[in-house]
């Protein structure tokens, strides 16, 4: 049985960085399919979404929702909002707080191995569920976190506390 491939998207608006970091991966044997693009709206053309920020207005917010079957925690603090059509890949759906703007329940972009959210972190410590999921994503047999009871304790602690908020 082959190695699966990955895909990456490295963005950046110097070509010769976007090089460099690619004959870095290559060198080292990674398994990734490689994609260019020069700045984040070339990257974003990629989506059916658009950006607008509004440096006037701070959206300020806790969010609680889910990916698949697993309860997502975090906070949302952006002065950037997405629009357009992530019907067909989200991330999350909101059960508290906004997607990716103030009309949406649907949050981030989630496409084969390609994952993003304007929740902020530290967000893999924050769900340390969704880390083991992305853990066996990227073939990992059965992962196990550091603190790994701690962080689930954590977890549950700051899950209840946020149920109640709702």
């Amino acid at each position: 049985m082959g190695q699966e491939i990955f895909s990456i998207l490295l963005v950046d608006d110097e070509k010769n960085e976007r090089k460099g970091i690619e004959k870095l991966i290559q060198k080292n044997g990674y398994p990734l399919e490689i994609f260019q693009a020069e700045n984040g709206i070339e990257a974003l053309k990629i989506f059916d979404v658009y950006a607008k920020r509004d440096m006037l207005h701070r959206h300020n917010s806790y969010f609680l929702g889910k990916y698949k079957d697993i309860e997502i925690l975090g906070f949302k603090s952006q002065f950037t909002m997405l629009y357009g059509n992530n019907e067909s890949d989200y991330f999350i759906k909101a059960d508290m707080g906004i997607g990716i703007n103030e009309s949406t329940k649907l949050e981030g972009i989630h496409k084969n191995n390609f994952f993003s959210t304007y929740i902020i972190g530290p967000f893999l410590v924050l769900n340390p569920h969704f880390m083991v999921e992305l853990l066996k994503i990227m073939g990992v047999e059965d992962p196990k976190l550091a603190y790994e009871n701690e962080i689930f304790e954590a977890y549950n602690i700051r899950l209840q506390k946020f149920k109640t908020m709702g």
